[in-house]
């Protein structure tokens, strides 16, 4: 692939730990505002986001990219050569796993059923999968004379590049811009579930608010945000109990605070979203 001579080449971060050849990962805070500009990298770059950046304008490529609000959780993917710009709202937590394409490719061609077509770019996934052994890989970074830890990271490293042949190739995951709401529609959106974080927030008062159906309300707001009203109120109540949490509330100061019915509640989501409870949370932080 030609390289384009406008990019900036960015290595793998000085920061970033090697868990065996050809695999990095680096677990940080990144701050607000355009961040390295507009760049690309010889490694395949797979994000997994552990809180909420606000409002951002991801990239990739020259066209493909658009205005976003991703949440915790949210997987991001570019890969090796592949122009990138990011600009965040604010500062947000992740995970970067620096994939060699050597390594990817090694593995393909140990499959006799790889897929022959490029992998692309994705931008705001859901992937479980990713999530958990990303996280697992973490794991691994953060232990204390780990045993068998090449091996362990070589065989995550292996089980990830497998998923990527099966789920990543040849489509690009995009949101659409076309048949969305307005920007100014979501800001207000934004500001009222950020305000009325603590009480019932329906789908029909979110549509009321834009003088839109609810049925054609949420397909505008999934197609402008890449998830379903309920499931972007529910992360962005995960998001404040996290930074409440963090802040030394009590759970149960935090689930009222928040708009959860119950601590068990509250409970569940976390689990959800972090793999522990608001207590374990805590306590990794």
């Amino acid at each position: 692939m030609e390289r384009d001579p406008r990019n900036q080449m960015l290595p793998i971060p000085n920061r970033a730990t090697w868990l065996t050849e050809g695999v990095a990962l680096l677990k940080g805070t990144r701050p607000p505002g355009d961040g390295c500009g507009r760049h690309t990298h010889d490694y395949h770059s797979l994000t997994v986001l552990l809180s909420s950046p606000g409002s951002a304008n991801w990239c990739y490529g020259d066209k493909n990219g658009r205005s976003i609000r991703p949440t915790a959780g949210d997987v991001f993917f570019c890969p090796a050569h592949v122009t990138m710009t990011i600009h965040c709202e604010k500062e947000y937590e992740s995970i970067l796993l620096c994939l060699s394409p050597a390594v990817f490719n090694r593995i393909a061609d140990q499959l006799d059923d790889a897929p022959k077509a490029h992998i692309a770019p994705v931008i705001m996934r859901q992937d479980t999968f990713v999530h958990k052994l990303v996280g697992s890989l973490a794991e691994e970074v953060s232990r204390k004379d780990p045993i068998g830890a090449p091996l362990m990271s070589e065989s995550l490293a292996t089980a990830l590049s497998i998923h990527l042949m099966r789920e990543y190739v040849g489509t690009c995951h995009i949101p659409k811009p076309a048949s969305c709401l307005s920007g100014s529609e979501l800001d207000r959106l934004y500001r009222h579930i950020e305000v009325n974080i603590d009480s019932p927030l329906t789908v029909a008062d979110l549509a009321s608010l834009v003088g839109r159906s609810q049925f054609h309300f949420s397909r505008l707001f999934k197609a402008s945000t890449g998830t379903s009203p309920h499931k972007y109120v529910i992360s962005r109540r995960v998001e404040r109990a996290r930074e409440l949490l963090l802040a030394g509330r009590s759970i149960v100061d935090v689930a009222l605070a928040t708009g959860f019915s119950s601590q068990s509640h509250l409970s569940h989501h976390i689990r959800r979203a972090f793999g522990c409870t608001p207590g374990e949370l805590i306590s990794r932080q």
